[in-house]
């Protein structure tokens, strides 16, 4: 089992290498957390340090819990979060956006630029 109550990390990499070995996590209910645990199916979020302990004590105590626990885990790694056709499509959506949004300042600012109020002198 894997507690972890206080990394303030984005996207956790101690958490994914548990879900590979199939280790249960008990984790902080903030940051990159959230994304990637579901709550009782994946593993388990707690918001202070008695939850965590009850949960601890759950997974110690129900082998069958842990074990399903476990087994999800691994299954959301695999099928969701470390599946690169998954991470692909997302960074491609990514890129998209950027690019629109891009193109959009990008026609903004020339129509900015070529505003007849700046004007060039030979005074200079």
């Amino acid at each position: 089992m894997s507690i972890n109550g206080g990394a303030e990390e984005n996207w956790p990499r101690v958490g994914l290498e548990a879900m590979s070995a199939g280790v249960p996590v008990i984790a902080d209910s903030s940051w990159g957390w959230i994304e990637m645990i579901q709550h009782g199916k994946t593993g388990f979020l707690a918001d202070d340090h008695k939850r965590h302990a009850v949960y601890a004590a759950q997974l110690a105590t129900d082998e069958a819990l842990r074990l399903e626990i476990s087994e999800n885990a691994r299954s959301r790694l695999v099928n969701v979060l470390a599946n690169p056709e998954m991470i692909w499509s997302r960074w491609k959506e990514l890129f998209e956006y950027v690019e629109t949004q891009s193109a959009h300042n990008h026609t903004h600012f020339n129509k900015r630029c070529s505003s007849p109020s700046i004007t060039q002198t030979d005074d200079i």
